[in-house]
């Protein structure tokens, strides 16, 4: 861990820069969706207690990097792995999908450097940040899917479909969970691209 990460501070007001550019990419794009403010939250067991709805259909964003001496895609050093936040995320299998040799996930600084975001509000919009997007198949079992949108005190609420369809990311399974139950896509199944 850098002398830097031990030391960063957490700002003391989030910024409303990517909450805004999401509710104006689904306006956009005439998707229907609820905004819901609440107390703060980091969790995804929290968010799903003030939002009231299961943890399956929060929409988890991790910001994972690839921290390999070369990066496996050229000018690309981070992805956005999305799963439904009661699933385990699988290291290896996210490796293997990517063609990576090592990955971690991204420290809080620079989590807030990339996105703009705490963790805990990261949303699972990596175009808003121009971030590759991946999604796990757990979360597409949802109809509806939660998600703090950029910031930890307002969630938003939309159908999985509309989601997949602005957000166009790359299907794929890498929860543990998901993996267990097999039936791969032909991509998972041959290792990746």
């Amino acid at each position: 861990m850098d002398a830097k990460e031990t030391t960063w501070q957490e700002p003391e007001k989030e910024s409303t820069k990517t909450f805004e550019a999401i509710k104006a990419k689904l306006t956009q794009n005439k998707v229907k969706f609820d905004v819901t403010e609440h107390k703060a939250v980091r969790t995804c067991e929290e968010a799903a207690q003030v939002r009231k709805v299961t943890v399956d259909s929060g929409a988890k964003a991790m910001l994972i990097k690839d921290s390999g001496k070369k990066l496996a895609k050229e000018n690309v050093p981070y992805y956005l792995a999305v799963m439904s936040a009661s699933k385990r995320f699988s290291n290896k299998a996210f490796k293997k999908m990517i063609n990576c040799k090592n990955i971690k996930f991204a420290s809080e600084e620079e989590c807030y450097k990339i996105t703009g975001c705490l963790t805990g509000a990261v949303p699972p919009f990596g175009s808003v940040f121009s971030v590759p997007v991946w999604v796990d198949r757990s979360l597409s079992k949802e109809k509806e899917i939660n998600f703090n949108a950029g910031l930890r005190t307002h969630s938003i609420s939309m159908s999985y479909e509309d989601y997949f369809k602005v957000e166009a990311p790359t299907f794929h399974v890498f929860t543990e969970e998901e993996i267990t139950l097999g039936d791969l896509p032909v991509e998972a199944a041959k290792g990746g691209d």
